[in-house]
């Protein structure tokens, strides 16, 4: 994005508080929920979880990750940090 105001025009007044927005709600847009890799899955009812469907690996896990940043890269310019710390 060009800067913060065009940026901002593309997600809905609601969802913004205090100048921030939800994660979810980015992955959502890229049309990542319920998206599954491996046994690792973005949960249906939230796309800020990844659940074990079945199966999961850990490498499961970080290949979703990966796929969440690159897509809301892609479409918003937005780099997403992980979270988490992986050991």
């Amino acid at each position: 994005m060009e800067n913060k105001e065009e940026f901002l025009k593309l997600i809905p007044r609601e969802k913004i508080k205090a100048g921030k927005f939800p994660t979810a709600w980015l992955i959502e847009s890229c049309g990542l929920r319920g998206k599954q890799i491996g046994g690792a899955k973005i949960a249906e009812e939230h796309a800020n979880f990844i659940i074990n469907a079945g199966g999961a690996k850990a490498g499961d896990v970080l290949e979703l990750i990966e796929l969440c940043k690159q897509k809301v890269r892609e479409k918003f310019n937005i780099n997403l940090e992980t979270e988490i710390v992986v050991i």
